[in-house]
């Protein structure tokens, strides 16, 4: 009714344009009082039901905070981690005392004496097998120090040792003993060891001078190989839905936030309680996820690759990287000066002072005070218009003050998430950083790495690549990175059966190139490097389940040429085509898609009755990448493995430290690099046969930037 009296033009049109649809959201998002209807409050009361029936229903559906809710009936018998299923209040942390009691559990018993921990070590060294856990001070394993260990070897019973409770929480055996006598029979190899994310209790003990062996069953793991995409990785979580038993949290011993205390000063008795649950529920658990590994054929992939992965795993953690400290404060030191010119420079470009950080204060700069266009770009919560990266990417090329943006941004996170972080992260004991790898992180098979995350470190700038500088080796030794060469375009190759992509890899031709040289008809030699690019681009884009309108946004060709390079690439390669389309429709028939070795990625999307046509595409894309990305990574897994061996076989110093998606990078003593390059390249390119023979590349140097390509 107004628009007469908006002065800006742009902002005239916008509102002139945009009128149904403002009318539209009014209506939508007001709320309607006047529709006819007959409310009985009364009969909403919660009546009479029936429990068994209700909870399992909740459990089906994942209702976990609902179930919490309901009133209880009375307490089941047996063994129960804290009155399972009764409410009891937080911990206050004050004080022990201030920690709630609990009945306790007939079968699950605390060992303080001499006397009860012999005959557990009796009846341990006479068990094929027991559940085990640690109970710790911190979640962080090169840090925590051991409170308890709590064994389990039958269903309904567990023991609980005491070794590090904080004085007045109870009875308790010296740590030094009780290790002791515990440790022939954890490191006792014939006596198999279940756990849930084992690698954790792995580490602790290890550190505590206990290396265990016989890992035969991780609970977290087994969960994750039957169902990648599971939300029940977390041992309560997956004793609730697997089970239907209703664990007690932590938290209910320790308290949360500010007034939170560490498990040393919860009374044993309740620790013996909860920690008895845990590994209980763990011995029950393996059984019923055995089952399911074999029915699916996931027990070779589980019990070859899978569980002997744990411990290397955890060496590499244990092992860590150095860092070259004075590097980063001088890389600190002059990316604080690039900011604070970039900061300067951009203001500038505006025409006044403003916080480059806000991104309120800098949607005003680009779309109010320079006028920028707002075509396609949303707003924020806020009413201001979206800053985002994709956002500023569009608008390069309408004014110079945005690539300084970018620059900006891109130089304030490697600072902020790099370079002043790495040194806060040192271990104060070793003098070096220790990622966690985490074996469970994906739903294609790969290793994540996280605090910090080592595998995420920028390589596409200059400045970016200037972080791996900082990653040395220890006086004496060097690093050596290990890559496979074009991995997944090999498994595309090998499980297409494309002759032209086999042979072109037999021929060790570069693969790019080859491509570009088919899709163009040309010879190999006329192929530019911007050609090169293309075809780089067609090759991992078909392997990602890319189409034409992926392609083009990539590349910045045209629909037209994109869709015609794609066509043309099938022309060439049609076994690929082919593939695809295959696993297209194993992906909607079987609903999962499987590597060469057996790993499933599920799609439950695709079973459902109506579903979008956008969530049936990007469905397809995974279903195509993820025998692709999933064979790669339980290639690199059996690498690892072999490798681990061969270098303790041959009583080597040098070891694994890094994993970062294809490459490995090992810290290798300089007396042994002549026997370490060699058997490197053969254990890595023999991890498994494909017809488009794996080919590994293999660079050494002091630091992880500054790296020469050798032979072996």
């Amino acid at each position: 009714e107004h628009l007469d009296e908006v002065k800006s033009p742009r902002f005239r049109k916008a509102l002139e344009e945009g009128r149904d649809d403002a009318f539209l959201s009014k209506h939508l998002a007001t709320i309607v009082t006047d529709m006819p209807l007959e409310l009985d409050l009364e009969a909403c009361r919660v009546a009479e039901y029936d429990y068994d029936r209700v909870t399992a229903l909740f459990r089906e559906l994942e209702f976990r905070s609902l179930l919490e809710r309901l009133s209880q009936p009375s307490q089941p018998e047996g063994p129960q981690q804290l009155a399972l299923f009764e409410e009891v209040e937080a911990a206050a942390p004050v004080a022990l005392s201030a920690v709630p009691a609990a009945q306790p559990a007939a079968g699950y018993r605390t060992v303080d004496s001499q006397e009860a921990l012999e005959e557990l070590v009796e009846e341990l060294s006479r068990s094929p097998a027991f559940a085990l856990d640690t109970e710790t001070t911190s979640t962080d394993a090169m840090a925590a120090d051991l409170v308890g260990i709590a064994i389990a070897m039958k269903e309904g019973q567990a023991h609980y040792i005491p070794v590090g409770h904080a004085q007045g929480a109870g009875s308790q055996l010296p740590p030094g003993h009780a290790l002791d006598k515990l440790r022939p029979v954890l490191e006792e190899a014939r006596v198999a060891k279940y756990a849930h994310n084992a690698k954790y209790d792995f580490t602790v003990l290890v550190r505590h001078g206990i290396e265990v062996r016989g890992l035969a069953f991780d609970t977290m793991v087994a969960e994750w190989l039957i169902d990648p995409a599971s939300r029940n990785l977390g041992l309560k979580n997956l004793a609730w839905a697997r089970l239907g038993v209703e664990m007690t949290p932590i938290t209910f011993l320790i308290g949360k936030g500010k007034n939170q205390i560490t498990i040393d000063r919860v009374p044993i008795e309740q620790v013996t309680q909860y920690a008895g649950a845990d590994v209980d529920m763990t011995w029950r658990l393996v059984g019923l996820l055995e089952t399911e590994l074999r029915e699916k054929e996931l027990w070779p992939l589980f019990a070859e690759v899978e569980m002997p992965l744990v411990p290397v795993l955890a060496e590499m953690e244990m092992k860590g990287v150095a860092l070259d400290m004075p590097f980063l404060q001088k890389m600190s030191g002059r990316l604080q000066g690039r900011l604070a010119a970039l900061e300067k420079e951009i203001q500038d470009q505006v025409g006044y002072p403003f916080n480059v950080n806000s991104t309120q204060q800098l949607s005003d700069a680009l779309f109010v005070k320079l006028c920028l266009p707002t075509t396609g770009v949303k707003k924020t919560a806020s009413g201001h218009y979206s800053t985002a990266a994709s956002v500023l990417e569009g608008l390069k090329d309408q004014h110079p003050v945005i690539g300084l943006i970018l620059e900006q941004r891109e130089l304030s996170k490697l600072k902020s998430t790099y370079v002043d972080a790495l040194p806060q992260l040192v271990n104060p004991h070793t003098g070096r950083v220790h990622t966690s790898y985490n074996q469970t992180g994906t739903v294609t098979g790969r290793i994540s790495s996280s605090n910090p995350n080592l595998q995420n470190i920028p390589i596409r700038t200059e400045m970016g690549r200037q972080v791996r500088r900082a990653f040395v080796a220890e006086e004496g030794s060097v690093l050596l990175a290990a890559d496979y060469s074009q991995v997944e375009l090999r498994i595309m190759a090998h499980i297409s059966q494309d002759p032209a992509l086999l042979e072109a890899f037999r021929r060790g031709e570069d693969i790019h190139t080859s491509t570009a040289a088919a899709i163009m008809g040309i010879p190999a030699e006329a192929v530019t490097p911007e050609m090169r690019r293309l075809a780089k681009s067609v090759n991992f884009g078909l392997s990602y389940g890319q189409g034409s309108h992926g392609l083009a946004q990539q590349t910045g060709l045209s629909h037209e040429e994109a869709d015609h390079f794609i066509k043309t690439y099938f022309a060439k390669y049609p076994k690929v085509k082919e593939y695809i389309e295959r696993t297209k429709r194993q992906a909607n028939e079987q609903g999962y898609v499987e590597t060469l070795l057996g790993r499933r990625r599920y799609f439950p999307e695709l079973k459902r009755e109506q579903v979008r046509g956008h969530i049936v595409a990007a469905a397809h894309r995974m279903a195509i990448n993820a025998p692709i990305q999933g064979t790669a990574a339980d290639i690199l897994k059996i690498a690892m493995l072999r490798l681990h061996q061969a270098l303790h076989e041959r009583n080597l110093r040098s070891c694994m430290i890094l994993q970062v998606h294809d490459e490995l990078v090992l810290e290798v003593p300089e007396d042994e690099i002549d026997a370490v390059t060699p058997l490197v390249k053969e254990i890595m390119e023999g991890a498994f046969q494909l017809d488009a023979t794996l080919k590994v590349d293999v660079k050494v140097g002091v630091n992880w930037l500054e790296m020469e390509p050798v032979e072996g």
